[in-house]
């Protein structure tokens, strides 16, 4: 599911685990990239969560511009 304009559907959002998983890396590096705000994430609460449309692409720009 795409991000979608106000009034339409949400995006799906994973977990870090999830992110993790998909591109093969270890999930403390996945926290380490977002709390530095190199990958695209959102807080909610105290959980981290990722639209994994806008992780694929951000990959497919390079892995440049997370947040917008």
């Amino acid at each position: 599911m795409s991000t979608s304009a106000p009034g339409g559907p949400l995006p799906l959002l994973v977990t870090a685990k999830d992110i993790a998983a998909e591109l093969d890396l270890p999930l403390p590096r996945i926290y380490e990239l977002a709390r530095a705000r190199q990958i695209p994430a959102v807080r909610l609460g105290r959980a981290l969560r990722f639209d994994r449309d806008r992780v694929r692409a951000w990959l497919a720009r390079g892995g440049t511009e997370a947040q917008e």
